[in-house]
């Protein structure tokens, strides 16, 4: 290794590069408070997301000091680095050793990080991996299981492909945490298919690993476009129940405080209250279909609102105004909240 500071940078970004990284030396990268000058910049893409890790490196003939390592530890968060590394050939300073617990900083050398940064870099995606794997299981949890855990009878679906999927993922989930042990080779049942995959290293692992999680999205994805065929966009269902509430809101407003108070045609708005409260139901049904258990929570609470106030107000033969108004407030809160935006929409 050269004592010239500039092929150092260079030799850390080639370190790297044998890692998989897309490395640049001296990268001027923009964070939430300012531009930065990084010595040297690495991304690694998983599952279409990228991955960054950042270099400081310091070729001093001293051990390195604790402001140089909470400098760096700055500019990491500041930028949204997952992994910063402080690369010194003279050591670091007690302080400055302390300052790095619990942080996703490391102090090292060279000759250091080749030995470790492998075996380093499969524990990171092997945890990246088990990360998106939690995700895709909340995900599918959400198609055929209510926001309290019990299973979501929805017609059309197919039950059985989504729990099949939801045990595949479990089993999956708990042979990849096995590998987290390095322990060669090493076998685990595809989430599709129910295949055996043998694994003989790391690499095979990831790259098997990755390949069924990637089936599993798809199988997910499959069951999600067959939950729009079945329903229709969310924000059309969404609608639909809207319009439905707003409908009963109407006929209840006519019912109760309308001018005419002919029997005959009271009753009829009772009937017609009746068939709106089904439409509100098989809307309901529609929104609560999606994935989203704090869309479920709501409609569920919409829904009681309505029985509970409302369309019971219409059995009455006397209700207050302010009785009235105050359910169509509660009822309007709650219809404001779903039509918030979502991250989540099927």
């Amino acid at each position: 290794m050269s004592n010239d500071w500039r092929q150092y940078q260079n030799d850390v970004a080639e370190a790297f590069r044998s890692l998989g990284a897309t490395v640049e030396v001296e990268a001027r990268v923009t964070g939430a408070r300012g531009t930065h000058d990084i010595d040297v910049w690495a991304t690694f893409k998983q599952f279409g997301n990228v991955v960054t890790w950042m270099a400081e490196c310091k070729l001093w003939q001293t051990s390195i000091p604790k402001e140089k390592v909470v400098n760096l530890y700055q500019i990491a968060q500041d930028v949204g680095a997952d992994r910063a590394f402080l690369f010194s050939e003279s050591g670091f300073q007690a302080g400055a050793i302390k300052s790095t617990q619990h942080t996703n900083l490391t102090l090292t050398n060279l000759t250091e990080f080749k030995s470790n940064a492998e075996s380093d870099l499969f524990e990171f995606r092997l945890v990246s991996i088990l990360k998106e794997v939690e995700k895709l299981h909340s995900e599918v949890k959400g198609l055929w299981l209510d926001e309290r855990g019990g299973p979501l009878f929805i017609p059309g679906m197919d039950f059985d492909a989504l729990v099949s999927l939801d045990g595949g993922i479990l089993y999956f989930k708990n042979s990849l945490q096995k590998a987290l042990t390095r322990q060669f080779p090493l076998s685990f049942i595809d989430i599709v298919g129910s295949e055996v995959v043998l694994s003989n290293d790391c690499g095979a692992l990831l790259q098997n690993a990755e390949a069924s999680l990637n089936k599993a999205w798809d199988a997910y994805k499959t069951q999600l476009n067959l939950n729009e065929r079945l329903f229709g966009p969310f924000d059309r269902r969404l609608a639909t129940l809207v319009n439905a509430v707003e409908a009963l809101c109407v006929v209840g407003e006519n019912c109760i405080f309308g001018d005419n108070r002919d029997d005959t045609h009271v009753e009829n708005l009772r009937f017609d209250a009746a068939e709106k409260m089904k439409s509100i139901h098989n809307a309901a049904q529609a929104v609560y279909a999606t994935p989203d258990n704090t869309v479920r929570a709501k409609v569920r609470s919409l829904v009681k609102l309505l029985v509970d106030t409302l369309y019971l107000y219409l059995t009455l033969p006397v209700v207050a105004r302010e009785e009235w108004n105050n359910a169509q407030d509660q009822v309007k809160k709650i219809l404001c909240d779903l039509l918030q935006p979502r991250a989540t929409q099927s």
